[in-house]
């Protein structure tokens, strides 16, 4: 049995931004405007809002993952030695912090500081697959500045200029006693920074008070990976070949544009309904591609991930002036096919049922608390490696459980 990161969207996304978004299973977040927090998923919701405020969101996600299977082909080895993937990823804390500054009515200023995009796994050293991964570690952070105008009493639109940073850590064991060049394994690990750059439009339309669509689009950012590839190999390798050198390596990556649709209505004062539909143009990862300062050939890995598709509905039931009853379900297709699965990141379609409840403290704060649980297929690997890390043949069974408590306060 092994626990594995996943998170609520496809691919590396991280949708855990907000907590009523979770609440709602982000059902209608590029229209809802709620509170602070719209400035993520829609800049020209701030027009919506009223009154100088501030808001944060701390997400706990706790994943559970069983996989079986072996490695066939591993070299001179075939079968290598090695054990059960263990317990490979705690539980993964995911944090998001809103200002927002009500300027006039008809213009709106924010700032957001996020992380979109994430990743953790960390597989034992002696796993049957650590040829293929052993950790895999990927933090990305953006800040956002914003602004938002009113058109007119019905249209508004927003834009958001978003700074990023991105780190990956990835590392594999490599076998040398498959390729007839020692007793023991030896390890590659590669660390690597970068900043990019990109943007976002969002549009609200409200066609009354209790009812109002939100569009928006968020941009690809490329990131161009400088840091370096450290080999722990023997010396006598080391001496003959740049392959088992440690070298400066650089990595371009870039994280995918994205389109999502929202819709929000007001039956009542009490009941509202919303829904989302998200396209998110994973295509834009084909590979990634190592290049090396020290002379050693670039290292290729074909990702070949494909678009995904999201949808949700959600409710919300208001008891009083106080207290909020939120409701949501969520399908996310799978970015990652069968065919391109890897160790690093054993994807799948997700199914979400989650559930939340908002109250206000005072006249000016407000607490949310969420849960959502993530269903998730079966994943089937097949993932060929170097002819020294063979064929990783199984399957991955996954679940897991989300927490976000959200504060929400008007200054």
């Amino acid at each position: 049995m092994s626990d594995v990161k996943v998170v609520h969207a496809a691919g590396i996304e991280l949708r855990e931004q907000s907590a009523d978004g979770l609440a709602n299973a982000y059902a209608g977040a590029t229209a809802k405007a709620y509170n602070a927090t719209t400035i993520f998923y829609n800049p020209a919701g701030m027009i919506h809002l009223q009154g100088n405020q501030v808001a944060s969101t701390n997400s706990y996600i706790m994943p559970k993952s069983s996989f079986s299977g072996t490695v066939t082909g591993a070299g001179l080895s075939g079968t290598p030695q090695g054990g059960p993937s263990g317990q490979f990823a705690p539980t993964a804390p995911v944090g998001a912090m809103y200002a927002f500054w009500d300027y006039s009515p008809d213009l709106k200023f924010g700032l957001a500081a996020n992380t979109p995009f994430g990743l953790r796994t960390s597989y034992p050293d002696q796993w049957i697959g650590r040829y293929h991964a052993l950790h895999s570690n990927i933090t990305n952070f953006t800040f956002s500045p914003s602004v938002a105008y009113r058109v007119n009493e019905h249209f508004s639109v927003g834009a958001s200029w978003q700074i990023g940073y991105f780190n990956a850590v990835l590392s594999q064991a490599i076998n040398l006693p498959g390729l007839g060049l020692g007793r023991y394994d030896a390890h590659q690990s590669l660390n690597g920074n970068a900043v990019g750059f990109g943007g976002v439009i969002g549009f609200l339309y409200e066609f009354d008070q209790a009812t109002r669509v939100g569009l928006n689009y968020r941009s690809r950012i490329r990131y161009d990976l400088h840091g370096w590839s450290t080999m722990s190999a023997p010396a006598s390798l080391a001496a003959v070949s740049t392959t088992f050198q440690s070298s400066g390596v650089n990595v371009p990556i870039t994280m995918p544009d994205k389109v999502a649709l929202g819709f929000y209505h007001e039956f009542d004062p009490r009941w509202a309904v919303m829904a989302s539909v998200e396209w998110t143009n994973w295509s834009v990862l084909k590979e990634l591609n190592f290049h090396y300062n020290n002379g050693r050939a670039d290292t290729v890995i074909q990702e070949n991930w494909q678009n995904s598709w999201a949808f949700s509905v959600g409710a919300t039931y208001t008891a009083d002036d106080r207290a909020k009853f939120h409701i949501g379900f969520a399908y996310d297709q799978s970015a990652i096919s069968s065919a391109n699965m890897t160790a690093r990141l054993p994807d799948a379609n997700r199914y979400a049922i989650t559930g939340g409840y908002s109250y206000k403290l005072t006249k000016n704060l407000q607490a949310i608390f969420a849960y959502g649980h993530l269903f998730f297929d079966h994943a089937n690997i097949s993932a060929q490696g170097t002819s020294a890390a063979g064929l990783l043949l199984g399957g991955y069974d996954t679940s897991a459980n989300i927490v976000s408590i959200g504060l929400n306060m008007k200054l």
